[in-house]
């Protein structure tokens, strides 16, 4: 696979963060578009989502976001049980 550019990162980022987004609120459409073609999300009923070959790649070495996503779910946890 290609160089990811900084717009299909950004997709992937928020696609794996916050799972099936409307896309209206996608970050870049350019980039989300570029994940289509890729095979690495699709689209129902006006909702984009990562594929299973989107998962293993934001999964993957070269990004770790499963890694950064259970910080950050992690620490709202943390502040939820604190309030």
């Amino acid at each position: 696979m290609a160089e990811m550019d900084s717009g299909e990162r950004d997709v992937l980022r928020q696609l794996f963060f916050d799972g099936p987004t409307f896309d209206g609120d996608i970050c870049t459409k350019v980039g989300r578009d570029s994940l289509f073609k890729q095979g690495l999300a699709n689209r129902h009923e006006g909702y984009s989502f990562l594929t299973l070959n989107g998962v293993k790649l934001a999964m993957s070495k070269g990004f770790m976001l499963d890694v950064d996503k259970d910080r950050r779910d992690r620490e709202r946890r943390v502040k939820l049980n604190n309030s």
